[in-house]
């Protein structure tokens, strides 16, 4: 199954002999590989089973602290990845080696990808999924067997983002697809979404609020997105409002995983809404939730807002509307 490597002396990092028994048994699903001084050697590995991601999944208690490491995971008889865990702790010198080792490992390997990682977030296999997806090529695809094809048509939708960006892929389980469904036969006006921790999309409910009190309403201490239905008040037409709120002092990684996932969620979102509920206009709120107005809505969507009640016995021109408070325009 796989070849047996030779001394690397390009890079310095020599096989350790046992390699080879280790190497030519098939029924591994995973080996890890380690360097001892300038010798790469196996230790730890598991056996196949049918579920690829419980086997990946199967990996992570071998990523400690302050280690760097290969390990070599057979995704299908053809396809090979070479998996580079190198902790930020880790080393200089073995980081050092590993960086020079990578690409002639891999050659030696017969291994068809390259995945890395520097923490143990980095190293889930739902960031390998992403990481693949973004390659966007059918030989590139990670679901090369037919149960974990089954499970991506019933409960995931990957959605590609434009090239070179970075995203991940979005579930919609059930609690999220109810709260949506409610929203899509107008049952509601306002379904706050959330990414957590673990990269899985939240509702925190469907219900109705005002549009006066949206700005009040949705969350100011850290990212999230909503679903929201505008009215307009002189002709009753509705508008759906995709709007992802991102306030500035929320943490690093809370704004990078609501930002990785904006564009596939909106996209899951556009599938699962009804046509008369499609998604009108997007907009992004960078500097606060008090910008989430109606009359930035309105502005937004190009619509034009209800007149004011006037004296009768005006009869000077309208005034203009002046501009809406805050720091700074909404972003489309």
């Amino acid at each position: 199954l796989f070849s047996v490597f030779e001394a690397l002396p390009m890079s310095l990092v020599t096989i350790a002999p046992e390699c080879a028994s280790v190497l030519e048994d098939s029924s591994k699903r995973w080996i890890k590989f380690v360097l001892e001084g300038e010798t790469l050697v196996p230790r730890e590995s598991a056996d196949s089973t049918e579920n690829v991601e419980s086997d990946w999944s199967s990996m992570a208690p071998h990523f400690a602290d302050r280690e760097a490491c290969y390990v070599l995971f057979r995704m299908s008889a053809d396809e090979r990845v070479l998996v580079r865990f190198v902790s930020e702790r880790a080393p200089v010198r073995v980081k050092t080696l590993m960086s020079a080792a990578t690409e002639r490992v891999k050659r030696e390997l017969n291994a068809t990808q390259e995945f890395h990682g520097v923490s143990a977030e980095d190293m889930k296999y739902a960031a390998y999924v992403a990481s693949q997806t973004k390659e966007a090529t059918p030989a590139a695809q990670v679901l090369t067997e037919s149960e974990l094809n089954a499970r991506k048509e019933a409960r995931m939708e990957v959605i590609a983002t434009p090239a070179g960006s970075p995203h991940m892929a979005v579930a919609l389980e059930a609690p999220v697809r109810e709260a949506v469904a409610q929203f899509g036969r107008a049952e509601a006006n306002f379904v706050e979404l959330l990414v957590t921790e673990q990269n899985a999309i939240q509702a925190a409910g469907a219900r109705t609020v005002a549009a006066e009190e949206w700005a009040r309403t949705v969350t100011a201490a850290s990212p999230a997105f909503y679903l929201l239905r505008y009215c307009q008040p002189a002709s009753g037409k509705a508008h759906t409002l995709f709007v992802y709120v991102c306030p500035s002092g929320s943490t690093v990684r809370l704004r990078m995983l609501h930002s990785m996932a904006k564009n596939a969620l909106a996209d899951a979102l556009r599938e699962a809404l009804p046509a008369e509920a499609q998604i009108a206009k997007t907009l992004e709120i960078r500097s606060g939730p008090e910008e989430l107005t109606v009359e930035a809505i309105e502005d937004a969507l190009g619509v034009t807002p209800a007149p004011s009640p006037s004296p009768s016995t005006s009869t000077g021109p309208a005034l203009a509307r002046t501009a809406r408070p805050g720091r700074g325009p909404v972003r489309l």
